[in-house]
Order: structure tokens, then sequence, then C-alpha cells
């Protein structure tokens, strides 16, 4: 074997599990992979379209931005952090 599974072993799992009829997540919810993915599917960075990847590039600079507000003000307000 080539480290790839059989498709006949693959779709007996699913069959098992159900897992074909059920995705984990709908296409239709637009998540930040899905973006980059659309962003990247149409060539958006080749077709100077680069504000496609802003929506995602600002949320992911938010929780950026409140983790690192949340690691300071933790450091500021624990007192068994304190030096």
């Amino acid at each position: 074997m080539s480290g790839r599974l059989p498709k006949r072993w693959v779709r007996t799992q699913c069959r098992r599990t159900g897992a074909e009829d059920k995705p984990l997540i709908s296409a239709a919810t637009p998540t930040l992979g899905l973006m980059m993915n659309w962003a990247m599917l149409y060539s958006a960075h080749t077709n100077g379209s680069w504000w496609a990847y802003f929506p995602v590039i600002l949320t992911i600079t938010f929780i950026s931005s409140l983790n690192l507000m949340n690691t300071g003000l933790d450091q500021v307000f624990n007192p068994t952090l304190r030096d």
C-alpha cells in the first residue's frame, strides 16, 4: 500500500458513520478559511483585488490585539503574576 487509504474503505467508513450526509460546517457559512480559499481560488492576489484579503487580515489583527491586551491586563491585575 502506498500510504493512501483505498476509496472503497473510505466509502464504507463514511456509510457506517453517516459522515457523508453531515458535513462539519456548511459552505454557506463564511469562515476565515473559506474567505482565504475563495480569494485564492479567484486569483485575487494576481488580479489586483487586494481588498479580498482585508476582512481576514483585519479579523486576525483584532483577535491578536485582544490577546495581547488580555495578557497585559492579566499581568497588571493578577497578584500572583506580579514580581
